[in-house]
This record gives C-alpha cells, sequence and structure tokens, in this order.
C-alpha cells in the first residue's frame, strides 16, 4: 500500500540497504543471513512509491568489508542518497586518505559499529573499533552509528563520547519491551538524548519493525516512540529498514509503518522536523 497521508517535500528514510544485482556484487561468500534481492532499481522504485525523497544506505554486513553496491548506488543518486560504511580498523588504516574522502565525495557520512552480541554475525564491526577510527572520521564530520542493545548502549557511552563524534542509534535502541517505557536503561537512554537539545550529541531511529514483535501496528512500542519525541524530537530520524532482512511473515509494508507513523506523530510540524529537516542536518541534504 502507498502512505495514506501526504509525506512533506524532501521527506527521508534513514535506514535501508542494496543488494544486487549479484552478478555484478557478490555477497560475500562467509554471511550470516541471504538477504532478499534488493538492486538500486527496486530501491528507486520503492522510494517514488512512497513519495520518500531522500534514503540512507546503510553497508549490510552479507557484503562485509566490499561497499561497491553502496557506493554505486550512491554515485547513481548523489542527491538522493547518503551512505553509512561497515569498517575494520586494518581496512581503514589501509585506505588512503583519498580513498576515504572519495567515500565522503559519493554520499558516505558515517560508519556503522555493534554491541558483541550482534558482532558475531559475519561482516559486522565491534564498538571497541571506534577509537580507532574516530581521529579520521572527525577529519570528515562523520558519524558513528551503533547497532546495541539499550543496556550495552548505555556502559558504551563513555567509548562514545570520548570519540567526541554524533552518535545514531540504531533501531530505537532495541529497548527492552518487558521492562516498559519507564524502565531505568530506557529513561536513561531519553535522557542522554533530551540532553543538548538541538545541539545534543546523540540521535535515535525510530524503525518501528524491529523495536516489538507485534506485527504489524507495533502498539508495544508506542510508549517508548512516545517517550523518545517527548525526550527531543530534534534529534529523532525515521527509518523502514528495508528490505527487511531475516523478518520472514512479518516483513512490514512501507504505506503501513508510514501510516502508523502518521497516526502516532499526528503533528505537521513533528512530521517536517523528523522526516525532512533532521535528516538534511545530520547527513547533509540540501535544503528542500
Amino acid at each position: 500500500m502507498t502512505s495514506r497521508f501526504s509525506l512533506p517535500s524532501g521527506a527521508c528514510d534513514s535506514h535501508l540497504h542494496v543488494f544486487g544485482p549479484y552478478e555484478t556484487f557478490p555477497l560475500a561468500a562467509e554471511r550470516s543471513y541471504e538477504p532478499p534481492y534488493a538492486p538500486f532499481e527496486r530501491l528507486i522504485a520503492m522510494l517514488d512509491a512512497h513519495a520518500l525523497d531522500r534514503a540512507v544506505l546503510v553497508q549490510p554486513s552479507a557484503y562485509g568489508a566490499d561497499h561497491s553496491a553502496l557506493l554505486d548506488a550512491l554515485r547513481r543518486a548523489p542527491q538522493r542518497l547518503r551512505g553509512i560504511a561497515v569498517l575494520q580498523p586494518q581496512d581503514a588504516q589501509a585506505l588512503s586518505d583519498a580513498a576515504l574522502d572519495a567515500m565522503h565525495a559519493a554520499g558516505v557520512r558515517g560508519l556503522r559499529f555493534t554491541d558483541a552480541s550482534a558482532a558475531a554475525f559475519k561482516g559486522n564491526v565491534g564498538i571497541e573499533a571506534l577509537p580507532a577510527l574516530a581521529s579520521r572520521m572527525r577529519q570528515r564530520g562523520w558519524h558513528a552509528q551503533v547497532w546495541m542493545g539499550c543496556r550495552a548502549l548505555l556502559e558504551a557511552m563513555p567509548l562514545l563520547q570520548a570519540a567526541q563524534l554524533p552518535v545514531v542509534v540504531d533501531h530505537m535502541g532495541r529497548f527492552d519491551a518487558q521492562a516498559g517505557s519507564n524502565g531505568a536503561d530506557f529513561v536513561e537512554l531519553c535522557a542522554a538524548l533530551a540532553d543538548g537539545g538541538e545541539q545534543g550529541w546523540l540521535w535515535v531511529k525510530l524503525s518501528l519493525c524491529r523495536a516489538t514483535p507485534d506485527f504489524p501496528d507495533y502498539a508495544q512500542a508506542r510508549p517508548f516512540h512516545d517517550a523518545l519525541v517527548r525526550a527531543n524530537p530534534q534529534r529523532l530520524l525515521w527509518a523502514s529498514d528495508w528490505p527487511h532482512i531475516r523478518m520472514a511473515e512479518k516483513t512490514p509494508d512501507i504505506g503501513h509503518l508510514l501510516h502508523v507513523l502518521s497516526q502516532w506523530l499526528d503533528d505537521a510540524a513533528l512530521q517536517q522536523r523528523i522526516l525532512v529537516d533532521n535528516p538534511a542536518l545530520l547527513y547533509g541534504f540540501a535544503s528542500v
């Protein structure tokens, strides 16, 4: 289905992946999952169908350190797409400044890191790699994107703050739904998000389909979503997580995800902020 509400011009999906065509961009021989087929053409068709003008591609672990598919997509739609890369410290050290500058010119704006459990998936890079990469990231104005459980994220806060980079938290901080939105860990995450207001260093992605298992309406996630919006809407981003790796029968419809967003975020100014203004600022999209 298409979105049931009119998205503001410049609306951005801040977390997607591309896969294929495999004869041109083969997957890593060692990988932890078989992804859906989602080449550049399908990505653009999905964005067009839902009036999403911009998108941020995240390097998937099934491609390991080979960024060819991601960089190809960025270069084919430079005004529309930005990217998040994944680099092991040794891989980054092997890259010249010119090579990193070329990634930046193509649209890369950050590197992704994971906690210990997620790092077990082949192709991911653990958060312990951040200090070795932070200096070269700062030189290019990049940020750190982190896929971590809420407790692990809080434990890593000193390391993250020491990097002196903006930090973007994937999938609503992978909160503990059983603990509730008043649980100590989630309350602490909201406090960190609120710190600094529009000058804050911490950002959070609102990607409902990874938050709670109650497909397709994710009612269990509503109090967590609302708490994040109350904490600091100036540091929130919306994300679909298309093409929904390893979600099988719980693969969401993008139009329905946007419909849920419109019900939970029924203020036009907030929609403009989260869908357009925030990603434009963080990822360096031109003004609408």
